[in-house]
């Protein structure tokens, strides 16, 4: 089988996650230590149901308007993060009401009603159960930085003019880079929808890290809709070829552990205390750098470009 990532033909079987049913078979690539799965995406609207997003499913999603006041301490500090590495690439400092950003994989628009606060957004989603339950909330706030959420991905764009080429000077994929069938196809996609200098924000699991070289098979990412997990190499690599030029790596995130605990402490409740304990002594593991590798798979990837 041929890589999605690097074109390789040099890829071996990986395994089969029984967890599932039906089970999920993996392959990897020799070339560019990515794992992928062996079968064709499924239907959109079969699979990104309200189940997915209500729990009820093998696999679920959780929702992001109930939890919105907490998540939007990480959303505000990940935002800074991006008007921060922006004007550092242009030498100035940007005016972000100036600026328009789309989240690709956006749900219900959480990250999308945080950003409108900094800009302009709009979010891009294959289901039609939450871009419409999405509009209907992010609506009421009346904000006329909202562009909308829609419906469609990269590789079928909506057929609007908010998604001519140049568009955009931030794309976001937040945990969503897994899910994409064809990865070349929507990048180069992205590239195309960015404005020069622009930001592709590209949050995923990295299969070069040691956590998911010592879980295997037993790592949580490996899941039913995650159709393509990178290495960081890999990846990388594939974003040059399309023509990003400069890249900045975060491990675990791009924001500060402080947020992580603000959002993991929110309404403060005794068990709160041993989730934070866990999320920091995760944090700090992150940082360890053994034979070139991190210590986990939590990374973040800057392209610009």
């Amino acid at each position: 089988m041929i890589c999605p990532v690097c074109d390789s033909h040099k890829t071996e079987f990986y395994g089969k996650v029984e967890r599932f049913k039906p089970a999920l078979f993996y392959q990897k690539c020799l070339h560019c230590e990515s794992v992928f799965q062996r079968e064709t995406a499924p239907d959109p609207d079969d699979y990104y149901n309200e189940d997915y997003y209500s729990g009820n499913a093998s696999f679920a999603y959780h929702d992001g308007r109930k939890s919105y006041p907490a998540d939007r301490i990480v959303h505000r500090a990940r935002l800074q993060t991006i008007l921060r590495m922006l004007s550092l690439m242009r030498g100035h400092m940007v005016e972000s009401s100036s600026l328009k950003l789309l989240d690709v994989g956006c749900a219900f628009g959480s990250f999308v009603r945080s950003a409108n606060e900094f800009m302009q957004a709009a979010g891009l989603d294959v289901s039609r159960y939450s871009i419409t339950a999405g509009n209907e909330w992010i609506a009421k706030q009346k904000n006329p930085a909202f562009l909308g959420l829609h419906r469609g991905s990269l590789w079928h764009l909506p057929r609007l003019p908010l998604f001519a080429n140049e568009t955009f000077e931030v794309i976001t994929l937040v945990e969503v880079a897994e899910h994409l069938h064809n990865p070349r196809a929507n990048f180069e996609s992205a590239y195309r929808l960015l404005k020069p200098g622009g930001l592709l924000l590209i949050q995923t699991a990295n299969f070069s890290g040691w956590q998911a070289i010592k879980e295997q098979l037993n790592y949580h990412y490996l899941l039913p809709g995650h159709l393509v997990c990178y290495s960081s190499g890999g990846l990388t690599s594939l974003l040059k070829d399309i023509g990003f030029r400069e890249f900045r790596e975060f491990i675990p995130v791009d924001f500060p552990l402080s947020a992580k605990l603000k959002k993991a402490g929110y309404g403060f409740k005794f068990l709160n205390l041993f989730k934070m304990i866990k999320i920091a002594a995760y944090h700090w593991r992150s940082q360890n750098i053994v034979e070139r590798r991190p210590a986990t798979s939590s990374w973040v990837l800057y392209a610009f470009k």
